[in-house]
C-alpha cells in the first residue's frame, strides 16, 4: 500500500482508530495483511504497553481554543522540564512525553498529559485511559491552548533516528485519545527494507481516538538486493556441451513506498 506524497487531511471528530498501520505508514515491501494482525516481522520483540493505573473512561476536560489545563487532572511536559520520579506539576514539568505518560499512568488522579509547544524527539508508547494533549502555549506560569489551525503544529513528536515507529498503541486495556499534535516519522532516509510508521495501533482491545492530529510519514526504505540468477542451461546442437555462466546479480533494489501526510487541507 502506498500513500501519495503530501496527501493531506486533518483528523478531527475525533476519529477512532483500530489498526492504523496500513493507514499511517510508508511500507517497504510487505502487504498490509501482514500488519493488520498481531504479528509483523518489523515489530518482533516489541513488548505490549502496560497501562499502569487503567481508567474505565477518558477524563472530560476542555482542550479547545483558550482553555486552561486542569492541574488536578494533569501531568505537564515541557522541553524546558526535567524528568524525575516526581515531575509533572505546572512548576516542575517533565521533559519527555514518555515520562509524562508514565507519571500519569501511575497516579490515579491524573488522566491528562499536557504537552507544551516544542519538538520532542522520542518514540512514545501510549497508555490506556489517558488523554495526550498538545498545542499549549506557555508564558511564565500560564499554559493556554492555542487558537486556530496552528495549534496542532505547535507540538511535534518525531521518532529518533533508530526508531521506525513514532507513536505506538499496543494492547491497550482502556481507550486512549490524542489531540492537537503533529506526529512525524524519523528524519533522514529509511534503511533498505525498513517501513516507517507515524502511528501504529494493534490489539483487539485497543481503542484510540485522534482529534486535530497531523501525521507525516517519510518514504519507506528501498527493497533489498535480489539474489544472483541461476546457472544457464546446457549447450545443444553443434556446440560442445557445457553449462552457461551464472546469471548477473541484481543491481537495482526496488523502490520503497511513498510517504504521506494527514493534516490540514
Amino acid at each position: 500500500m502506498r500513500l501519495a506524497p503530501r496527501t493531506v487531511r486533518r483528523l478531527r471528530g475525533p476519529e477512532k482508530v483500530a489498526a492504523l498501520a496500513c493507514v499511517l505508514a510508508a511500507l517497504a515491501a510487505a502487504a498490509c495483511n501482514a500488519i493488520w494482525g498481531v504479528h509483523d516481522p518489523i515489530l518482533d520483540g516489541d513488548a505490549s504497553v502496560a497501562d499502569g493505573a487503567v481508567r474505565d473512561a477518558l477524563p472530560d476536560v476542555a482542550t479547545g481554543c483558550g482553555a486552561k489545563p486542569d492541574d488536578a487532572l494533569g501531568i505537564f511536559v515541557s522541553p524546558d522540564g526535567t524528568d524525575s520520579a516526581t515531575c509533572g506539576s505546572r512548576g516542575a514539568p517533565c521533559k519527555t512525553v514518555n515520562n509524562g505518560l508514565l507519571r500519569a499512568a501511575t497516579v490515579d488522579t491524573k488522566g491528562v498529559v499536557y504537552v507544551a509547544a516544542g519538538v520532542y524527539v522520542e518514540a512514545i508508547a501510549l497508555r490506556g485511559g489517558l488523554l495526550l494533549a498538545g498545542g499549549l502555549q506557555v508564558v511564565g506560569s500560564e499554559w493556554t491552548f492555542a487558537c486556530g489551525d496552528a495549534g496542532a503544529s505547535l507540538t511535534t513528536i518525531q521518532a529518533p533516528p533508530d526508531k521506525s515507529i513514532t507513536m505506538l498503541a499496543d494492547g491497550l486495556a482502556a481507550p486512549a485519545k490524542v489531540t492537537t499534535l503533529t506526529i512525524r516519522s524519523k528524519a533522514g532516509a529509511a534503511a533498505p527494507g525498513e517501513s516507517l510508521y507515524g502511528v501504529f495501533a494493534r490489539g483487539a482491545s485497543t481503542s484510540l481516538a485522534l482529534d486535530d492530529v497531523i501525521v507525516v510519514v517519510g518514504d519507506g526504505g528501498d527493497g533489498v538486493m535480489g539474489n544472483a540468477g541461476d546457472a544457464g542451461a546446457s549447450a545443444s546442437g553443434n556446440c560442445p556441451p557445457g553449462d552457461g555462466g551464472a546469471g548477473a546479480p541484481s543491481t537495482a533494489p526496488g523502490a520503497g513506498g511513498d510517504g504521506g501526510a494527514l493534516g490540514p487541507s
